[in-house]
């Protein structure tokens, strides 16, 4: 059940929701159904601190923590 960001084509503010399935968002300043789901990053836990995702080519969390190394 991820985390999605949204922008409103009405009115124009960004937002998060939380999706469960195919869920229909609104916009929860004006109520509008005309949202866009806009690109964001993820962030992973590595070691101590939080790392945000760098996709194929980098490194996913620079001191191993994950399991990936």
């Amino acid at each position: 059940m991820p985390i999605y960001e949204y922008r409103c084509s009405r009115c124009g503010q960004e937002f998060q929701k939380l999706v469960y399935g195919q869920t229909a968002v609104a916009c929860p300043s004006c109520q509008s159904p005309e949202v866009r789901r806009t690109l964001s990053i993820f962030g992973i836990r590595g070691g101590s601190a939080p790392v945000a995702s760098e996709g194929a080519g980098g490194t996913c969390c620079g001191a191993g923590g994950c399991g990936c190394h």
